[in-house]
């Protein structure tokens, strides 16, 4: 009888901490901020390192093609703590302390004074949120603006769990 009973309470246990994991492992958000640039030929093949993506626009960056470098600068990883700001348009905006590695990254692309000046990819999910510069070094802290009110709710949670 108390060994049923054991493996009984054994067994809701391990529900209950498998439902737990799940819930926390379904939080997810994946961010990727990549050199960009304007394509200046549309037309023309894509250089090897680079993807080709149309771009349609937002309250902060025009419309455009642009050619964007398969090396992350930062990821969602890169974010030690943030805070969310609303932008006009009913976006979000986040201003966010980065990690180590994440500082050296930026440090080391932005030595060459004419990638301040290149735009950077925001890539949320798979989706082009932003094409902005940076215009001056990041020191510790950086802001990135596109995210829907969902995503950033959702970078929330994932830095609680994560």
């Amino acid at each position: 009888m108390r060994i049923a009973a054991l493996c009984s309470a054994i067994c809701i246990a391990l529900v209950v901490l498998n439902a737990c994991g799940e819930a926390e492992q379904g939080v997810t958000i994946d961010i990727q901020l990549l050199q960009a640039q304007l394509d200046p030929n549309p037309g023309a093949p894509i250089p090897d390192g680079f993807t080709r993506v149309e771009f349609p626009g937002s309250h902060r960056t025009r419309a455009g093609t642009f050619l964007v470098g398969t090396q992350t600068l930062a990821t969602g990883w890169s974010i030690t703590a943030f805070r969310v700001g609303e932008e006009p348009d009913g976006s979000r905006a986040i201003s966010f302390r980065l990690n180590a590695a994440s500082k050296k990254r930026l440090a080391e692309f932005s030595t060459v004074e004419a990638n301040l000046k290149l735009p950077l990819a925001l890539r949320i999910d798979g989706r082009w949120a932003d094409f902005s510069p940076l215009l001056r070094a990041p020191v510790d802290r950086m802001n990135l603006y596109g995210f829907t009110p969902e995503e950033a709710s959702r970078l929330e949670q994932w830095m609680q769990v994560r």
